[in-house]
């Protein structure tokens, strides 16, 4: 269910190393209680609740770094990075909300109270058009609501997509479609199951982290050792003893939690003998994941001067009728720099080009200058762009129940043969595609592997 804030002028829709190790080789000397794929918000969930437990518990993580999708870092702008989530959605019900607010050194902003600018054609929408979209935004949302409640349980609900239940109708139509489609799901409304939107949690509050909510996150979590750079080969789980050969090594334990994304399993990037059941397998194959990337801008100081009104200030650019919608924030945490968002179809099409770093920067950059003019390439300094789709450990942002595939999030969730676990983000329904979601699922995957070793 959802709760619905007003769009208007004033408001707007919504590194860590040294805890991790990297070895030279991997021993299989010992028998571990728990082998976790993956040092995401998870994994790291996982083994932090299975050390409590007194297990003995290995993290293995091909890249080099901890975090995965959770990513903070400062070197690219000198100011805290988001690669990829950074913001606290439904914050009054984020069970990382307070763990974030407990640490020393970070702070949260109220994300939904800022400002936002809406331009159409060049120039600034209308109060009218303002409250069009207010308007399209709330009944796309609560005409989900509204169908799924209308079925006497929701088992008994014909599941489609959002489209197909709500048609755009116009412009103002097409531009909620994109802000609940491609700039939040990372996919086009026409592929996203209604029953799974119903299912997620969103009361309005949205709240960011100014430090880095990745950082905050990780930080909450407490140090972690995980052995870096090592990636997962087979996972041979026909013996009592599993055995997990890697690129540094094969390890023996009792039970693993697989926590890598649903692309991975998908295309089999990990070798399962025996393979895993069809129906774990076609699980992965009905959560794809959807695509949100950023293309972040950085300008010279006197940038401040041609957005003296924004600060943290969301903006929505569409240049003609049939484009592409952009947002954008302004301004994060009065730097000078722009975050811009492009998900979805568009995002996949640019991700694959050549030279996508210098195409999506300049696309971003000649979008703002509907809004500043020529005068802001004199100010550019330098950009990144997130392209998560070519990270060959993410393949993309998060995942996405197509129509009819809602219930594929139980499924990935189960065990397999009382040994093999998974989590991860598209294992949960209320807080799919988030952190949160990411976190919890960590917590329930390291209770049933205790329970089964106990």
């Amino acid at each position: 269910m959802h709760v619905f804030s007003p769009i208007s002028r004033r408001t707007f829709l919504g590194g860590f190393s040294a805890w991790a190790f990297s070895p030279a080789y991997v021993s299989a000397s010992g028998l571990s209680d728990c082998v976790i794929v993956g040092a995401g918000i998870a994994g790291i969930s996982a083994a932090q609740a299975l050390r409590r437990a007194n297990r003995s518990v290995i993290i293995l993580e091909a890249r080099d770094r901890i975090g995965g999708r959770a990513y903070t870092e400062s070197k690219t702008f000198g100011v805290p990075y988001d690669h990829g989530c950074a913001w606290l959605h439904s914050a009054d019900q984020n069970p990382l909300t307070k763990m974030i607010e407990e640490q020393p050194g970070f702070t949260i902003v109220d994300e939904g109270s800022r400002d936002l600018w809406l331009y159409l054609d060049g120039r600034e929408a209308s109060e009218d058009d303002y409250s069009v979209l207010e308007e399209a935004h709330e009944n796309l949302l609560r005409r989900i609501d509204r169908a799924v409640d209308r079925a006497e349980t929701i088992s008994d609900f014909e599941d489609r997509s959002i489209r197909d239940l709500s048609p755009p109708k116009g412009r103002i139509d097409r531009i909620a479609h994109t802000l609940v489609g491609p700039l939040e799901a990372g996919e086009e409304t026409k592929r996203i199951s209604a029953l799974d939107v119903y299912r997620q949690i969103g009361t309005g509050v949205e709240w960011m982290v100014p430090q880095g909510m990745a950082a905050g996150i990780l930080q909450a979590l407490g140090p972690v050792a995980a052995q870096l750079n090592t990636i997962v080969r087979r996972i041979d789980w026909q013996r009592p003893e599993i055995l997990v050969e890697t690129n540094m090594g094969r390890l023996r334990t009792r039970s693993v939690i697989v926590t890598v994304p649903t692309s991975l399993l998908a295309e089999e990037t990990i070798e399962f003998i025996p393979h895993l059941p069809d129906w774990k397998r076609q699980a992965a194959e009905n959560l794809p994941m959807g695509l949100l990337d950023k293309i972040t801008l950085q300008f010279k100081p006197a940038f401040r001067s041609l957005a003296e009104e924004a600060e943290t200030t969301g903006l929505l650019i569409q240049e003609n009728n049939n484009s592409q919608t952009w947002s954008h924030i302004l301004r994060p945490f009065g730097h000078d720099m722009t975050i811009g968002f492009l998900g979805g179809d568009t995002a996949r099409s640019l991700s694959g080009e050549p030279d996508a770093d210098r195409i999506t920067i300049e696309l971003a950059l000649e979008n703002l200058t509907s809004l500043f003019g020529s005068d802001i390439r004199t100010l550019f300094v330098k950009g990144h762009y997130t392209n998560w789709l070519q990270d060959p450990w993410a393949r993309g942002a998060y995942s996405n129940a197509p129509p009819g595939q809602a219930n594929a999030r139980k499924m990935m969730a189960r065990p397999v043969a009382e040994r093999l676990f998974f989590a991860g983000e598209a294992t949960v329904t209320d807080w799919s595609t988030q952190a949160p979601g990411a976190y919890l699922s960590g917590r329930r995957a390291a209770r049933e592997v205790i329970e089964m070793l106990n």
